[in-house]
């Protein structure tokens, strides 16, 4: 019996601390949302199950190369979001990397696979590999880390 009453002590105490605020718990998702939105990348209906490569050729909503530096890629859908993380470094050939394609296939679920290269040289750009298990409206957007 006073076992229990050291443990529901114990679990009231969890709780109040928890309430207070002391402890803090977020989406990590919804902590990028707060960052600066470089570029969306992608903004659209997708009705074709499969692997999606979409390249980004190192340019800020504005057309303007970004800055060597860390940034943050997210996938978002209606019912999936996830996020990465690459580096950008000076220099590179435009459109170099560039590896954008489809190809059909069925999936079990939503992924955003690594984007690659990584590090990948600005002008150059890089590929963002993505798994669609069915028709969905899909956001990919580029943040500064």
């Amino acid at each position: 019996m006073k076992f229990l009453l050291t443990l529901t002590k114990i679990l009231s105490i969890i709780i109040l601390v928890a309430c207070s605020g002391l402890i803090k718990c977020s989406n990590p998702t919804e902590e990028e949302k707060k960052k600066t939105v470089i570029r969306t990348l992608v903004d659209d209906y997708l009705e074709d199950t499969g692997r999606y490569v979409f390249y980004w050729d190192g340019k800020d909503k504005n057309g303007k190369y970004i800055k060597a530096g860390n940034y943050i890629y997210a996938l978002q859908t209606k019912t999936f979001e996830d996020f990465d993380y690459f580096s950008a470094v000076d220099g590179g050939k435009a459109g170099e990397n560039n590896e954008e394609h489809y190809e059909p296939g069925f999936w079990n679920d939503f992924e955003l696979e690594k984007a690659y290269p990584d590090p990948f040289k600005i002008i150059s750009g890089v590929n963002i590999p993505f798994l669609i298990s069915e028709p969905a409206r899909v956001k990919i957007i580029i943040y500064q880390d």
